[in-house]
């Protein structure tokens, strides 16, 4: 029986780049801007979401060069074996350091907030399997899977909503105090958390929408992930304060676990159980992009994720089984804030750059001849 392919549609497009960047950050975001932007980090994230406006354009455009293949394979048609080889090269080495620095994320916050007697090879076999499964399935398994997740989303924002009636809104008073420098740089930490709008330069050959419709869905989606970062930064802030999240991990977590109810007592361990819905999607995203670079270096007519897939997932589950303790991921976490942001950005736009400069040589050789 012949399998059809269906089309991505626009509510499946918006919950895949909705949850390509949610998740990752969501928990320690607050901690990571109020380093440098201390009570004005909900405006670094306003920040944020403005200038990943920008990159967001480049991809679409990139995007939209041949909707019938990926970016990735696009690269190696237009620029041959060499120079798109070295791009698709970088991304995949970018996608596996986002891929690593997710599981030990996952595992280190696993173990302290919930399954402390769990393996860590366990739990990092747990997320790896599932996201790998996801991710060897047609992209519109991983779309419903991505909708689905989205069900709880609206439980996740009520909740922050709930806490809000202990708020302190002198905490964040008065505004602008931290100076633009470091809300600047409190913006360029939480960059991170946004990087998966790469998501979108494998997605063309799977949806059948208009130009702008993908383009208008990918804005509103980065203008909802902006207001929850930003009510995730300006809640912790006005019930902690900024002083005292600098010395809280994940003050999400401890700011749910102020919540008590007559039937649940412990709500952030529910919160943490749909934050593994969350996870799933993270790392499914940059699996995605990961075997998407690998395959397309092979220079396969028909893109195959499973070889490349089956590969580094036993390198993730047998890096995750070496748990990291506090320090440790936290020089990680520090390096990878830096990395991820300058490698994201400068090879959007040094591809989107090449791109243009090559069709600019081609339309004049095109008139010459």
């Amino acid at each position: 029986m012949k399998t059809v392919k269906l089309p991505i549609g626009p509510i499946q497009l918006f919950s895949l780049l909705f949850q390509a960047q949610f998740g990752l950050g969501v928990l320690s975001l607050p901690h990571a801007v109020d380093a440098n932007a201390g009570p004005d980090g909900w405006i670094a994230c306003l920040l944020c979401g403005l200038f990943n406006c920008l990159q967001l354009l480049m991809i679409w455009k990139l995007s939209e060069q041949d909707r019938s293949i990926t970016v990735f394979q696009m690269l190696r048609r237009r620029f041959g074996p060499w120079l798109g080889g070295l791009f698709n090269a970088a991304i995949a080495v970018y996608s596996l350091t986002i891929c690593y620095e997710t599981l030990v994320n996952w595992v280190f916050i696993s173990n302290l907030w919930a399954y402390e007697n769990t393996p860590a090879w366990m739990l990092a076999l747990l997320l790896v399997g599932v996201s790998a499964y996801l991710v060897a399935k047609p992209i519109r398994v991983f779309a419903r899977f991505a909708a689905f997740a989205m069900a709880f989303v609206p439980l996740f924002i009520a909740l922050i909503c709930y806490t809000l009636k202990d708020a302190q809104l002198d905490f964040i008073l008065p505004v602008f105090s931290s100076g633009l420098a470091n809300i600047g740089m409190g913006a360029w930490s939480s960059l991170m958390s946004f990087a998966g709008i790469g998501i979108l330069m494998v997605l063309s050959p799977g949806f059948q929408m208009p130009s702008k419709s993908v383009l208008r869905i990918a804005m509103i989606t980065n203008i909802a992930v902006t207001a929850v970062y930003m009510l995730c930064a300006f809640s912790t802030t006005v019930i902690f304060s900024s002083e005292m999240i600098g010395f809280i991990r994940e003050p999400l977590l401890f700011q749910f676990k102020t919540i008590s109810f007559k039937l649940i007592d412990r709500t952030d361990l529910i919160v943490l159980t749909i934050w593994i819905l969350f996870m799933l999607t993270t790392l499914s995203t940059y699996l995605l992009l990961f075997a998407s670079a690998v395959s397309a270096l092979s220079n396969s007519k028909k893109e195959s994720r499973l070889p490349a897939l089956s590969v580094i997932a036993i390198v993730l589950v047998a890096c995750g089984a070496w748990k990291l303790n506090v320090s440790q991921l936290t020089r990680l976490q520090d390096f990878i804030a830096l990395y991820v942001p300058a490698a994201g950005i400068g090879m959007t736009l040094m591809m989107f750059m090449m791109v243009n400069l090559h069709k600019w040589l081609s339309g004049r050789k095109g008139v010459r001849t």
